[in-house]
């Protein structure tokens, strides 16, 4: 093994499904942390409200991502018409 492999994780699609997994974890913290100090009404709040709420959506595409990466004889082709039957 070179230098350059020591850094690459093992499996990618296990390092994309824990990613996905602390950004959902995200939302519960930074509500939990407003609420605490009493910001949860102001104007930030509701942006950083928005914010996270669009990247719990933004979850569901990425739900179905890992099962086509792991599938390497599939061309993007293959992906994006697979990915228009759902």
């Amino acid at each position: 093994m070179n230098g350059d492999e020591s850094h690459r994780p093992a499996r990618p699609g296990a390092a994309l499904v824990a990613g996905f997994g602390l950004a959902l974890s995200s939302t519960a913290f930074g509500l939990k942390i407003l609420h605490d100090k009493g910001e949860f009404g102001t104007a930030h709040s509701r942006s950083a409200f928005a914010i996270l709420l669009l990247q719990d959506l933004a979850i569901v595409p990425l739900i179905a991502l890992p099962p086509l990466l792991m599938r390497p004889e599939l061309t993007i082709a293959v992906d994006l018409e697979l990915a228009g039957r759902c």
